[in-house]
């Protein structure tokens, strides 16, 4: 059996969405450069909390793995979509200050993010739980500056991760390790708030990039 580490850089949540070609790593080879994406995500958040902390959760699946993709199946047969995702994950956040600008607001969280391995998936954006009944491969401490437009709905976010903890598992004929602790990663997410009553509060989807060496 084959052991390789690779990087994963997370969350920068919403906005500021780019096209970029993100290239599969050769056989043996670790993302080692500035600005090489490592994972592509889609998800929903939700805000179970209240004023003044504003707990709010972000939770989807990963759709692109750098190093992962292209070497062993991300997903299980059928469509490519939450319910047969093998890599999701899952942020708890409060905010620590709201600052308001003309139209744009401005929220600044903190929290932690964990990465779950479900080798049988169960995705259900109607149960954000769903995301977390996997084996947890990666948790990191996070913080989040969105900036939303009160006008139109549409927001970005940028997460700044720090690694505390990965786990080797395998998948395939491979053994991975997400990172290792003190490493960061940086992911930047384009969102909508709901403008329907009831959950989610709003969708998301974006990429993550790093500077992670092993």
């Amino acid at each position: 059996m084959k052991t390789k580490k690779i990087s994963v850089t997370f969350l920068a949540v919403v906005l500021t969405f780019a096209a970029m070609s993100p290239s599969v790593f050769p056989q043996g080879k670790l993302s080692t450069a500035m600005g090489d994406v490592v994972f592509e995500l889609v998800g929903q958040a939700s805000i179970p909390g209240a004023p003044p902390t504003l707990a709010q959760s972000q939770y989807g699946y990963l759709t692109y793995v750098n190093g992962i993709s292209g070497e062993e199946p991300i997903f299980n047969p059928g469509p490519q979509n939450e319910t047969t995702a093998l890599f999701t994950f899952l942020n708890d956040s409060a905010a620590v200050r709201i600052t308001n600008n003309g139209p744009i607001r401005i929220i600044d969280r903190v929290g932690t993010t964990t990465i779950y391995l479900d080798t049988a998936p169960n995705g259900d954006f109607a149960n954000p739980n769903s995301f977390k009944d996997g084996v947890a491969v990666q948790t990191s401490e996070l913080r989040i500056q969105f900036i939303l437009d009160t006008i139109t709905g549409a927001f970005t976010a940028t997460f700044v991760n720090t690694i505390t903890s990965s786990e080797s598992f395998q998948l395939g004929s491979h053994n991975y390790v997400l990172g290792k602790p003190e490493q960061k990663f940086r992911t930047t997410v384009k969102g909508h708030l709901n403008t329907a009553a009831g959950p989610p509060a709003a969708y998301i989807a974006g990429f993550s990039v790093g500077d992670l060496k092993q």
